[in-house]
């Protein structure tokens, strides 16, 4: 009667008619209808027709409107928050879970456990070889050898054996929090690692960044000292473009049939070229490169070192077991970190014997002649 009771009260009364679920912090409209916060909430947020200065909220069921004061910021959540908690729904509701778990409580403590052998007897004994619970009948037939006593006697000798393993377990436990630590300086260890290779990365990209700027000015000069070279083989090409005139001029009157004409332009012409050759012997006295070059890119000592000297930005090393980048237990080449492959690929170099071993190996030599 008492769960036939419990049932009607969970399904006439406690349920919220909008997700038909037991209640969820029930909470109550001016109208006393009641729903889930979560469930008001929803329906607020959805429904709730926002006019100058004030907010409606109309109730799902009876459809009665309330009117909230509020400006812009019309909080759905916080509104529904304020609103009274139904607390007659709150209590039946723990009364109702209070009685749910006191029936479990009940069936798992208070229940015999009974032998499906011999007919649902109890089985309040406990047989110490086997481990395991049994009743007087079973014990009597199949155990007679086994050391047997009453469940509850048995209870009182395993305790202490509860006890101790209780006791190992949280030595172990505390044992395994402190290997577990080893988790987190791993953690530090990897992250302190990337950290560096960032590092290396960001000063990496800052020096190719002030390369490119360096290289842009460099290019910028060179584009410079052309100009200025133009500029001072103006007179040069002057003189050229002079000398090519005159040469014009002369093919001209070379075919000329004119006589006064041609004297009177020869003259001209003399002088002309005249001054062309003083000015290209001028300009060829002035000119100062000869066979070296008017412009060059002078390298930078330590970056050319370095150009030449680069192979490898490092590698990862580590003592983690089983990984292919502990260095210390490389058998193969095929082991290696890939960061540092592409050096163990290169072709062994073919070192020159040192000059003891060269004196050595001709003085053996000499010897085996002479005999």
């Amino acid at each position: 009667m008492a769960t036939r009771l419990v049932n009607n009260l969970k399904d006439e009364y406690l349920r919220c008619r909008i997700c038909l679920e037991q209640y969820e912090l029930p909470k109550s409209l001016p109208c006393d209808h009641i729903f889930c916060q979560t469930c008001l909430t929803e329906h607020v947020t959805q429904t709730a027709v926002r006019q100058k200065g004030h907010v409606v909220v109309t109730c799902p069921l009876c459809r009665h409107q309330t009117t909230v004061k509020s400006r812009d910021n019309f909080e759905a959540e916080s509104w529904v928050k304020s609103l009274p908690t139904d607390t007659l729904i709150d209590s039946l509701q723990r009364t109702i879970h209070l009685h749910a778990s006191s029936n479990d409580k009940l069936s798992a403590e208070r229940l015999p456990k009974l032998c499906q052998i011999h007919g649902g007897k109890p089985r309040e004994a406990y047989c110490f070889t086997h481990a395991q619970l049994v009743c007087w009948e079973c014990a009597a037939r199949d155990h007679r050898a086994c050391e047997v006593d009453s469940a509850e006697k048995a209870i009182e000798v395993v305790r202490p054996q509860i006890d101790s393993l209780k006791t190992t377990v949280s030595e172990q436990l505390a044992k395994a929090r402190e290997m577990g630590k080893i988790d987190q300086k791993f953690t530090d260890s990897k992250n302190k690692t990337l950290r560096e290779i960032l590092d290396m990365e960001t000063r990496l990209e800052q020096m190719y960044e002030s390369a490119k700027q360096q290289f842009a000015l460099a290019r910028a000069d060179v584009e410079e000292c052309m100009r200025l070279h133009l500029d001072d083989r103006k007179s040069f090409y002057d003189v050229v473009s002079n000398l090519l005139e005159q040469n014009c001029t002369l093919e001209i009157l070379g075919t000329e049939s004119d006589t006064a004409h041609v004297l009177s332009a020869i003259e001209n012409s003399r002088a002309d070229v005249l001054k062309a050759i003083s000015d290209l012997s001028r300009l060829e006295k002035n000119s100062a490169s000869g066979d070296k070059d008017f412009v060059c890119f002078v390298r930078d000592e330590q970056m050319n070192a370095f150009l030449n000297m680069y192979s490898s930005i490092g590698f990862v090393d580590t003592n983690v077991s089983g990984s292919a980048h502990a260095i210390p237990e490389m058998k193969t080449p095929r082991d290696a970190p890939s960061s540092i492959s592409h050096i163990l690929k290169r072709p062994p170099s073919k070192n020159k014997p040192a000059p003891g071993k060269v004196k050595a190996t001709a003085r053996a030599q000499t010897q085996k002649k002479s005999t």
